[in-house]
């Protein structure tokens, strides 16, 4: 199972966000979406769920902030924060 990852725009993105201080990020969670830049992760299904929901997350946290909806925003990034930390 293969699974891509963001692209580096999309990760600049939201940290260009995070600078400005309109969505919280903590330090883990960018420096874990940095190292997914551009990667492609093989294995096994489970571990392409994992790393799918946190593309996902990443991925709609991108499409929210284009929308101007930085609380849907925040909401994705929380969430892909909290699979950091787990």
């Amino acid at each position: 199972m293969e699974m891509k990852s963001i692209s580096r725009k999309q990760a600049g993105v939201i940290y260009s966000n995070v600078k400005r201080g309109t969505i919280q990020m903590s330090r883990q969670a960018v420096s874990e979406m940095y190292d997914m830049v551009g990667e492609v992760f093989i294995g096994s299904q489970s571990m392409a769920d994992y790393y799918g929901e946190q593309i996902a997350c990443l991925r709609m946290a991108v499409d929210a902030i284009f929308d101007g909806n930085l609380d849907w925003a925040q909401d994705n990034i929380d969430s892909f924060d909290k699979r950091c930390a787990a």
